[in-house]
């Protein structure tokens, strides 16, 4: 959902660069509103979202009524509405795109939402798919299976974080050296995994909500697994999922950089060359590219990310973590194989969220093109460097105020403007992407 955080984003930092004192203040009157819309409709707010944008969001918000386990955050609020639109955007980009690109990505979503007959030939094309990523559902999985190399598989090269975010960039101090970049991710899902564990647990249904996708993925009543290691699963599920979610929460959070050599130091389960290996295998795998080497950087948004992950790799086996992936797999996709699962939170569930899920799973599958799709119906060209501008106009203020502050020793003014002067803020999908011959070209 970043191509809507994105846009965002343009509409505050241009609502912003006309400046607070130039004219009315973007909290009353026809453009505000106009503005507001995005953001659930705000208006009236005594704070001024050019000072302190976070405060005027967040302090009135109110979860949506009818999404109240989605709906854990004012951002995550953004983001339901956001998908309130996705059909309508998606039609609208196809309409305009001519390469077709938009088209396939418009009945792809519309494929998922019209809810059609399964067969169990669909049920079992998802179970072989679950074991040629490695995943063992419904069995425990074999001795020696790497629980790291798993959570990396998924993470990038299926897009399917479950741990951590997960990314690859250059490094910016260091010319030629690659960097790996982990922070916290999926809060509104960890959130969302807690309520519905917790649904379960207190009904005394969480065994028969596994047995259920037994039943519909595999055609067979008798059980592999007893009660007491579904509830075993549960429990894991839960622990698990509260200890990730506390990671969105750290507030300061303070970034560690360091190399690949030294990772070792600060997870004592994982060694720098596990790390090393581990990354080179399942990152860079059979693509060919240039391997990661102990010189290359990994930065974490803050030194708990690497605790935690550390703490659950010493809490559970590895073989125990492998069997939680996959049953948080299944979880997360049998409903396209059989919606009837849904049915076990409430008669109309699959009516009410079937927009939110079809999205996501759309989302996933082709999220360059729909950033690009969605960009390309919200700013044009001249307004994407507008922004870009007013981001670079923002870094060199905040620069030339580090440079003459009276109350930072000259050191820690250095260190400020070199950070500033390296930092680089993308928005926007590749160049290539807005263009309809290379977005066709992405999904061929």
């Amino acid at each position: 959902m970043s191509a809507f955080l994105a846009g965002a984003v343009w509409r505050i930092l241009s609502v912003g660069q006309t400046g607070v004192d130039n004219g009315p203040s973007p909290c009353h009157g026809a453009d505000c509103a106009a503005s507001d819309i995005p953001f659930g409709n705000f208006s009236g707010h005594n704070i001024n979202p050019c000072d302190d944008f976070r405060s005027y969001v967040c302090s009135w918000w109110k979860p949506l009524d009818r999404f109240p386990e989605l709906t854990i955050s004012a951002q995550s609020d953004l983001v339901v509405k956001w998908i309130e639109g996705f059909g309508s955007m998606l039609e609208t980009g196809a309409a305009v795109d001519k390469s077709g690109v938009g088209q396939k990505v418009s009945q792809f979503y519309h494929s998922c939402m019209a809810r059609t007959e399964r067969t169990q030939g669909d049920a079992d094309a998802f179970v072989a798919f679950i074991r040629t990523i490695g995943l063992t559902w419904p069995e425990m999985p074999p001795s020696g299976v790497r629980a790291m190399g798993m959570i990396l598989e998924l993470n990038y090269r299926l897009a399917m974080p479950l741990w951590f975010s997960l990314s690859v960039s250059r490094s910016a101090a260091q010319s030629g050296l690659r960097r790996l970049v982990l922070k916290p991710c999926c809060l509104g899902r960890l959130r969302f995994i807690l309520w519905r564990n917790q649904q379960a647990v207190n009904k005394g249904l969480y065994y028969d909500y596994w047995v259920a996708h037994y039943e519909a993925l595999l055609g067979r009543k008798s059980v592999s697994r007893d009660r007491n290691e579904i509830n075993d699963l549960a429990r894991e599920e839960a622990h698990i999922a509260e200890k990730l979610a506390q990671l969105s929460e750290v507030f300061p959070s303070v970034p560690l950089l360091l190399r690949f050599s030294d990772i070792g130091s600060h997870t004592k389960r994982v060694s720098s060359n596990d790390w090393l290996s581990q990354v080179n295998k399942y990152i860079v795998g059979n693509e060919g590219g240039r391997t990661f080497t102990p010189e290359d950087e990994l930065l974490v948004s803050d030194e708990s990310v690497l605790s935690t992950i550390d703490s659950l790799l010493g809490w559970y086996t590895r073989e125990k973590l492998v069997d939680h992936l996959s049953w948080q797999f299944v979880q997360m996709h049998a409903w396209i194989v059989d919606s009837t699962l849904l049915e076990m939170w409430g008669q109309n569930y699959w009516q009410i969220y079937e927009p939110i899920l079809c999205a996501r799973e759309t989302e996933v599958v082709y999220r360059p093109v729909v950033a690009a799709l969605y960009v390309a119906q919200i700013v044009t060209p001249q307004q994407r460097s507008q922004l870009d501008g007013n981001f670079t106009d923002l870094r060199n203020v905040a620069a030339k105020m580090y440079a003459s502050s009276t109350w930072f020793d000259q050191a820690s003014r250095s260190v400020a403007i070199e950070k500033l002067g390296a930092m680089s803020v993308g928005l926007w999908p590749p160049r290539a992407l807005l263009r309809s011959k290379q977005a066709a070209d992405h999904v061929r």
